[in-house]
């Protein structure tokens, strides 16, 4: 999505979600690769900064990284999406450090189990 002043139009829409009460906002913003915004550019911080409700981030996040954001207040929540589904016992990851899955791209909804349900879990 583009937008000519995206921190304005997105400030505004975080105001008016207060405004309705809305519980939770879940923001993808990535914070590493080829797509990830520069830190200046970056709306998550100003967004917290304006909603009061629950505020979820997707966007790369790993343990120490999503912990980090939990913890510095910048996020209430981290989505872990694509890391999830390349590893369905994320959790059991974290604790022990990985080793994670690598994603297949080719895989992502495609309407076949392929790439859902056939990563290995640990152990195997």
């Amino acid at each position: 999505m583009a937008d000519s002043n995206p921190r304005e139009t997105f400030s505004y829409i975080a105001k008016e979600l207060n405004n309705l009460k809305i519980v939770y906002l879940h923001m993808e913003e990535p914070v590493k690769g080829s797509i990830a915004p520069a830190p200046e550019a970056r709306l998550a911080s100003t967004i917290r900064g304006i909603y009061k409700g629950t505020l979820i981030l997707n966007g790369g996040y790993e343990s120490q990284t999503g912990n980090e954001a939990i913890e510095s207040g910048k996020a209430d929540l981290i989505s872990y999406g694509v890391l999830f589904l390349a590893n369905p016992d994320l959790p059991e990851r974290f604790k022990k450090n990985g080793p994670f899955n690598t994603p297949d791209r080719s895989t992502f909804y495609t309407g076949d189990e392929k790439g859902f349900t056939d990563y290995p879990k640990l152990g195997n």
